[in-house]
């Protein structure tokens, strides 16, 4: 029992997980069906609490065959192909440890994997094994628990948009999960499927990336969205009854009504933020409280259209013509039907959010890294049409989530996590992109720029512990980084030094693409 109300936490006791009932269900029948499923929710919906809480009822349901394993690869800020294999053996490892299913230590090949409760253990023992062995070893040491076990192992990887932007250097490395999860064993028992969480739809994503149009094994979706009011109303009760303040309950209870058209039925925006802000402050609180929420919601997790058409509603509730973005808010909950075919935007505090940013008039001045990335992207475009102009392939192809990656370069840099996701979004925006004409545009590749953005992903970005990475010859180390953009090799600790890297490192991704544009301008043949 939860004997802290309103407390932020993951929940992965079921009974503790209101309005879920009929979603928990389904996604019991899709591990019965060991089908792969796409779990589609916005940002602070309630898609971790319920992974996590439908996986303890696998645990608890043995007659399922299945053996669920909670994956976070963001959290635990995997970065690199290897990296996720090898933390994707070291949880599976860690969790049948835990669990009593594999205590002693196994070879697979010449490769011995001793069990223990902690992953990073587990991965460190990987080490220093090429990517085709070390993910021959995932499938090997995949196939032999589930025959062991005689239960398909289910891989449920939360914020798998993450998975594709920044852990996985390419695409090519979710193919192995891809083709075990086709797989079957001599026994019949399907040894692997998966569940991929997030805010963008498979398909959606998957359409992006050049190519990937096998890729869909996908056969089932499943949405997280607002709970009903009856559901949120038995959440807030149940969370009143454990605060000990009688008029402080009273108060709560009262404004129950006040706190569900403000949240929309959304728990976490209702519990977690609405619900502590009161607890603590004895007052209801206004819009303000969310914003930051919003704002991961609007500029991070929508698309222009999607935003455009919460701003229609926002101002008051309308008709609406079907379209992709129209059913993608609806099948999300973040907009839903008032009255015959009229829709409206059901979070109140969200309306409240918008009308605010649309009445704002007051002048504001664009931040600098607004700036240079439009003049990054458009030069992008020129680039581009220059070749086609040419008879020649584009140089940067499109990225997977291009949208998001643009708002993380552009994101004034003010803490470490900022800069963090910047220099990530940096490697995968330009030197993945550039890399695949290497051959053309090495020198702009393997260049004092690209020998920039290339160490910062791996000692800002996370690519790699710095106290384990080894400098190639020719690369850039951290302190080469810093003398380079910063001017000395001093350590950056500070919110302004964070902004003035951020700025400097896009001025120079501006500058080297007026000398890619420039080169392919005079000489044809590039």
């Amino acid at each position: 029992m939860n004997s802290i109300p309103f407390q932020v936490k993951d929940i992965s006791n079921p009974s503790e997980l209101f309005g879920r009932e009929k979603l928990l269900e389904n996604l019991v029948v899709a591990a019965r069906l060991k089908q792969n499923t796409n779990i589609i929710g916005a940002r602070r919906f309630g898609k971790t609490c319920v992974l996590k809480s439908v996986s303890t009822l696998l645990k608890e349901k043995e007659n399922l065959s299945v053996y669920p394993i909670y994956v976070d690869i963001k959290t635990s800020d995997i970065k690199g192909t290897d990296a996720v294999y090898r933390y994707m053996i070291g949880i599976l490892v860690e969790s049948l440890f835990n669990d009593g299913l594999f205590t002693e230590s196994e070879k697979f090949g010449s490769v011995e994997i001793t069990p223990c409760d902690d992953w990073t253990e587990i991965a460190e023992q990987l080490e220093n094994l090429s990517s085709t062995r070390i993910q021959s070893i995932f499938q090997r040491l995949v196939y032999w628990l589930a025959d062991l076990l005689d239960k398909t192992i289910l891989f449920m990887i939360d914020e798998y948009e993450y998975l594709f932007k920044y852990a996985l250097d390419s695409t090519s490395g979710f193919m192995k999960l891809r083709t075990m999860s086709s797989d079957t064993l001599p026994s019949g028992l399907r040894p692997f499927c998966f569940w991929l969480t997030g805010a963008t739809p498979w398909d959606q994503l998957i359409s992006e990336v050049p190519g990937s149009g096998e890729a869909n094994t996908i056969s089932g979706y499943e949405y997280v969205t607002p709970i009903t009011k009856e559901a949120f109303f038995l959440m807030w009760e149940h969370e009143c009854m454990i605060v000990d303040d009688t008029t402080t309950k009273d108060f709560l209870l009262k404004n129950k009504e006040f706190v569900y058209e403000k949240s929309g039925g959304v728990p976490f925006y209702g519990k977690n933020v609405i619900g502590s802000y009161i607890l603590k402050n004895k007052a209801l609180p206004d819009y303000s409280e969310c914003k930051g929420y919003f704002q991961e919601l609007t500029n991070k997790a929508l698309n222009t259209g999607e935003y455009s058409i919460l701003k229609d509603l926002a101002i008051a509730p309308r008709k609406l013509p079907i379209s992709n973005n129209f059913e993608s808010l609806k099948n999300k909950g973040i907009i839903t039907i008032k009255s015959k075919e009229i829709y409206y935007l059901p979070i109140g505090f969200l309306r409240d959010f918008i009308l605010g940013e649309l009445s704002d008039k007051k002048a504001t001045t664009t931040p600098e890294s607004h700036v240079l990335m439009k003049h990054i992207t458009d030069q992008i475009e020129v680039i581009n049409k220059q070749r086609i102009n040419y008879n020649k392939k584009v140089i940067f192809n499109p990225t997977i989530d291009g949208a998001s990656l643009e708002y993380d370069l552009r994101t004034p840099c003010y803490t470490k996590e900022q800069l963090s996701d910047f220099a990530s979004a940096l490697y995968k925006y330009y030197y993945e992109r550039l890399k695949v004409s290497k051959e053309e545009f090495g020198r702009f590749l393997y260049g004092k720029f690209g020998k920039c953005v290339d160490i910062a992903r791996h000692s800002i970005g996370g690519g790699h512990e710095m106290d384990n990475f080894e400098q190639h010859q020719g690369q850039f180390s951290r302190a080469d980084l810093y003398i380079e953009i910063m001017g000395c090799a001093d350590e950056i600790s500070t919110s302004q030094e964070y902004y003035k890297f951020q700025i400097e490192m896009l001025k120079r991704f501006k500058a080297t693409l007026e000398k890619i544009l420039k080169t392919i301008k005079e000489n044809n043949k590039v």
